[in-house]
C-alpha cells in the first residue's frame, strides 16, 4: 500500500452530478469539433460520447474499448457485405458472422455495437462509396471515444481503483457487523434480523466485483497492486460465504442452553474475529497493513475454544442432540472464518506492493 489515508469518495448523488457534468462537457466539445471540421454526420461522435462516458476512468476506457472493437468489426463486415445490402438473407448472415466472431474472440460487450454498425453501413441511404461510409463511421466513433477518455482523465477524474479500495474497506466493515449480529443472536438468544446487513454486504460484494474488472484499464500511478485488490475481493467472498453458513447453522437456536457452557471462550473468539474484520477495513482505508495486534490473537482464542469444547463434551448427556451438533457446527465455521482472516492478513502483507492508484 502507499501509506496514504483513503479520501472519502463522492456520494452517489454527487457522483451522478459529476457524471452528468462531464458527459455534457464532452458531448459539447465533440459537437464543436465535428462542426469545426465540417463532418456531415458528426452526431455519431456525440452519441458515442454519451454511451461510453462512465462514472470512473476504468469503466470509461472499458466501454470505449468495447465500442471501438464492435464498430471496427461492424464497419469491415458491413463494407464487405454492403453490395448485397438489399437482400435480407445477406444482412442476416452478416449479423450472424459478427456474433460468431465476437463469441470466438470473447468480445461479449461488442456484439450489439457491431450489429448497429452493420445495419448503418448496409441499410442507411447514402451518397458515395460503401467503403467511405464504413470508414466515416469508424472515424466518428473513434473521435467520440477520444474526447470521452480525455475528459474522463483530465476533468475531475474519478479512479475505479480508488473506488474499489473504498468499497473493499466498507465490505470488511459490513462483514464484521454481520458476524457480530449472527453471534449475538446465537450467544444471547437475540432476535435481530441480519437480513438488511446481508443485503448491504451482498450489494457491496457485487459492486466491488464489477469495479475489479475495470482497474486494469487505468494507468498505475502508485498505490495498491491489482493483485492485492483481487486478493482482498476473493477473500471477502470466501468470508461472506462462511458467515452465511454460520448464520444457517445457528438458525432456530434461541433456546439453546448447552452453548452457554463454552463461554467466555466463545465470546472471546467472536469478539476477536469482529475486531479482525474492523482492523482489515481500517487498514484498507489507511493504506497500511501490518500483523494483527495482540488483542486479535486468533490462534490463541481458537485453542482456548477447542479446549473448552473438549472439556464440556462429556457433559452433553441430557441436552438435546441438536444443541450439541450446533456447537460443533459453530466451532467449525468459526475456525474457517479465523483461518481465512489470518491467511488473508499474511498474504496481503506479502503481496501488496506499491503500484497504481
Amino acid at each position: 500500500m502507499d501509506g496514504k489515508p483513503l479520501p472519502s469518495p463522492p456520494s452517489e448523488r454527487v457522483a451522478r452530478y459529476l457524471l452528468g457534468i462531464k458527459t455534457a462537457l464532452a458531448a459539447s466539445l465533440c459537437l464543436w469539433i465535428t462542426e469545426w471540421f465540417g463532418l456531415p454526420q458528426g452526431y455519431w461522435s456525440v452519441i458515442t460520447v454519451i454511451i461510453v462516458m462512465q462514472s470512473n476512468i476504468g469503466s470509461t476506457v472499458r466501454a470505449s474499448r468495447d465500442r471501438l472493437l464492435g464498430t471496427a468489426l461492424g464497419a469491415v463486415l458491413g463494407w464487405m457485405a454492403s453490395p448485397w445490402g438489399n437482400y435480407p438473407l445477406a444482412f442476416a448472415l452478416t449479423l450472424l458472422a459478427a456474433m460468431l466472431i465476437c463469441a470466438l474472440l470473447r468480445w461479449r460487450n461488442s456484439v450489439r455495437l457491431a450489429g448497429v454498425t452493420i445495419a448503418i453501413v448496409m441499410l442507411a441511404q447514402r451518397v458515395g462509396s460503401n467503403w467511405r461510409a464504413a470508414a466515416d463511421r469508424f472515424f466518428e466513433v473513434s473521435l467520440g471515444i477520444l474526447v470521452a477518455v480525455a475528459v474522463s482523465v483530465l476533468v475531475l477524474p474519478q479512479r475505479a481503483r480508488r473506488h474499489l479500495r473504498q468499497g473493499l474497506a466498507e465490505e470488511y466493515l459490513l462483514l464484521g457487523q454481520l458476524l457480530e449480529t449472527v453471534m449475538n443472536n446465537y450467544r444471547a438468544s437475540l432476535h435481530v434480523d441480519p437480513g438488511p446487513l446481508k443485503g448491504r454486504a451482498e450489494s457491496t460484494l457485487r459492486s466491488n466485483e464489477a469495479l475489479l474488472k475495470t482497474v486494469d484499464n487505468e494507468l498505475a500511478t502508485g498505490g495498491v497492486s491489482t493483485e492485492g485488490l483481487a486478493l482482498l475481493r476473493e477473500a471477502g467472498e470466501n468470508l461472506h460465504d462462511a458467515i452465511l453458513a454460520l448464520d444457517l447453522a445457528v438458525h432456530e437456536s434461541e433456546n439453546d442452553r448447552f452453548a452457554a457452557r463454552i463461554e467466555p471462550e466463545l465470546g472471546d473468539l467472536a469478539g476477536a474475529l469482529v475486531r479482525g474484520f474492523l482492523d482489515v477495513g481500517d487498514s484498507i482505508r489507511k493504506g497500511e497493513f501490518r500483523a494483527f495486534p495482540p488483542g486479535i490473537d486468533l490462534a490463541a482464542r481458537l485453542r482456548a475454544l477447542d479446549a473448552r469444547v473438549a472439556e464440556i463434551r462429556p457433559t452433553g448427556i441430557g441436552f438435546p442432540i441438536e444443541e450439541i451438533l450446533r456447537i460443533c457446527a459453530v466451532q467449525l465455521h468459526l475456525k474457517r472464518i479465523a483461518s481465512e482472516l489470518q491467511l488473508l492478513r499474511t498474504r496481503i502483507i506479502r503481496q501488496v506492493s506499491p503500484e497504481g492508484e
